[in-house]
């Protein structure tokens, strides 16, 4: 059985490293692949290694030899209250997890049940192993011995509780295979015993609480584990945490002899409860060939579309019925990627949120913080949106490579195609970050409502309370200063989808979306790749903005015109021209790559 088992790990793990190299082999994921382990190496990997957890002065890997019964008891207790947890839900992934070509393979392969068991389990495995490992690195110290017992206690817990998550998966499932009668009575049986056995758990643990909880008055965490290593714990709460308690006992050793001596028990509650495993009767395969056939429609592209009743079909974001621009189809299309829900009902919606996340806060007395994460949240949309517009909704012509030879027979010219492939998520860009500003606003003037009907200060302010603010009330400042912000936002959007869109043009094989695309760390890396270059390029797209809004305030300094808060949309509206111009030109210069694309080569370059 062992050499089964090893080939057929050893022919997933080859198939694995296979489809890696092949993968590699195109650029694209190659430069993706170093990009992504490079930024995962840096930004996780690296910070972990060097981290240790703390809980006050002291760190939480200090070797204090007094507080380790303390943590014992408390993991003891831990495990014994969430380990039978989900015996009492009847609902949960029922079987073992195989994909359809897995047990296509294993059950025309000479294996017995057993062993097919064995691989279900042996698959699970790496997870656990990581698992243990990043724990053991947060929680150990000391040196490599003593992390690598830490490791290797931490392993055990892990795994009895991997095991145990199985056997109740079986255990449902074979709940479904019995009759009704039997199945209740099963059922109800294990749910009087673990009712039971918590109630006996909480009289053994109601009377200690209280002086537990005596204990955590402490000036540090030393004092704390002090008093709770030298609390005298009830006979009967001992007892029932025994099993757990044993469980944990390698987690917690000092010492190689002290490691294998907890060891022993805990090893053998892991093998029984293995054994337990590989004898259930219940039949995974139909449940596993279900289970991965939901999986792939829920990965399907219409997967959305069929969970559309009939009447949500038939909305549209607005109405094609008259004679029109073709382009304006595609738009339409594009839009209802996103979703089918029309334009003016969700102008409506978000007019009405925009109305209650000012009053109702300011009627409800809730706290002032309120109307600050409503700003600051609003004040995300307002800048992201429009500079990652390319990225967020991916329904422009990403969507489109895979159908190229469909796509060229429509009655659009490539610059009208083009620019309406920009402009479909730059308005979905427009109106989310015209919500964010909104909301800003409204939490402003909303802070106001509050201050006036509490008598609290206000506890959100962009511009000064009194007076006035180049030349106006500060109220009518702030609207102005927003709507200033709506051709800033506007070219932005734009900008942002025309670079998104040039870099398909001109980089297909990168950026299409097929349904089979990689989505590991090689996708990670792209998406680094081409965020940090869509960020370059806005960059240099905003000094010529910079320099024409900068000559303008220059001039009307040296000319002696005061400066006005109601120039501000003048100013938007010049800083806004240069973003417009480049989109122009960028949705021109793509124009003819695209008409000069290779429906063929393009096609089969998808998802490679």
């Amino acid at each position: 059985m062992i050499g089964v088992l090893a080939r057929l790990q050893w022919m997933t793990l080859r198939g694995r490293v296979v489809r890696s190299i092949r993968l590699l082999r195109q650029p694209k994921y190659l430069v993706g692949s170093i990009v992504g382990l490079a930024w995962i190496g840096v930004s996780i990997l690296r910070p972990m290694l060097h981290s240790h957890v703390s809980i006050g002065a002291a760190p939480w890997t200090a070797n204090v030899s007094s507080s380790t019964p303390a943590f014992h008891r408390i993991a003891a207790l831990v495990v014994t209250v969430l380990l039978p947890l989900p015996w009492l839900l009847p609902w949960g992934r029922l079987g073992l997890p195989f994909r359809e070509a897995e047990l296509t393979m294993l059950l025309q392969a000479p294996l017995t049940r057993r062993e097919v068991i064995q691989y279900g389990l042996l698959k699970s495995e790496l997870g656990v192993v990581f698992g243990a490992l990043i724990m053991s690195r947060f929680a150990g110290g000391g040196g490599s011995f003593a992390w690598l017992l830490g490791f290797l206690g931490t392993w055990i817990v892990f795994e009895f509780w991997h095991l145990n998550g199985k056997w109740r998966g079986l255990f449902n499932l074979r709940q479904t295979e019995l009759t009704a009668a039997v199945a209740r009575g099963r059922r109800l049986f294990l749910t009087i015993g673990l009712l039971g056995f918590y109630a006996l758990l909480l009289a053994a643990l109601v009377p200690f609480a209280s002086r537990a909880a005596a204990a955590w008055h402490g000036a540090d965490y030393r004092q704390v584990m002090a008093s709770l290593a030298a609390l005298e714990w009830p006979p009967l709460l001992v007892a029932v945490l025994t099993p757990a308690w044993w469980l944990t006992a390698p987690m917690f050793a000092a010492g190689g002899m002290a490691f294998a001596a907890a060891a022993v028990p805990t090893v053998v509650m892991v093998l029984a409860q293995r054994e337990l495993v590989l004898r259930s009767r219940a039949r995974f395969e139909e449940s596993a060939l279900e289970h991965a056939k939901t999986q792939e429609t829920k990965r399907s592209p219409a997967r959305r579309l069929r969970a559309l009743s009939s009447r949500a079909r038939s909305r549209r974001p607005f109405d094609l019925n008259r004679p029109g621009r073709p382009e304006a189809a595609v738009v339409w299309k594009n839009a209802m990627r996103v979703s089918r829900v029309p334009w003016g009902r969700v102008a409506f919606g978000a007019a009405a949120l925009l109305v209650s996340a000012a009053v109702l806060p300011a009627i409800l007395r809730l706290p002032a913080l309120t109307y600050g994460l409503l700003a600051a949240f609003g004040g995300v949309l307002t800048v992201l949106l429009p500079l990652l517009g390319g990225m967020v909704w991916n329904n422009d012509l990403r969507g489109e490579l895979g159908h190229i030879e469909l796509v060229r027979t429509w009655p659009v010219s490539a610059q009208a195609f083009m620019l309406a492939e920009v402009v479909a998520p730059a308005l979905l860009s427009l109106f989310g970050s015209t919500f964010g500003a909104g909301l800003v606003l409204t939490s402003l003037f909303g802070s106001r409502l509050r201050q006036a009907l509490t008598g609290e200060p206000a506890a959100l302010l962009l511009l000064p309370r009194a007076g006035e603010f180049l030349g106006v009330g500060t109220e009518l400042a702030a609207v102005l200063m927003f709507v200033s912000l709506v051709p800033v936002a506007a070219a932005a959007s734009f900008l942002s989808s025309a670079l998104q869109n040039l870099a398909v043009v001109l980089m297909p094989a990168w950026m299409a979306q097929g349904a089979d695309r990689n989505k590991g760390v090689a996708a990670i890396g792209q998406r680094l790749v081409f965020s940090s270059a869509l960020g370059l390029a806005f960059m240099l797209a905003l000094i010529p903005s910079a320099l024409l809004v900068g000559t303008a305030l220059l001039g009307q300094s040296m000319l002696g015109i005061p400066w006005s808060a109601w120039e501000f949309p003048l100013w938007g509206t010049l800083g806004a021209l240069p973003l417009f111009a480049g989109g122009w030109l960028i949705v021109m210069v793509a124009a003819p790559v695209w008409m000069r694309l290779d429906p063929s080569q393009e096609i089969l370059e998808i998802g490679r």
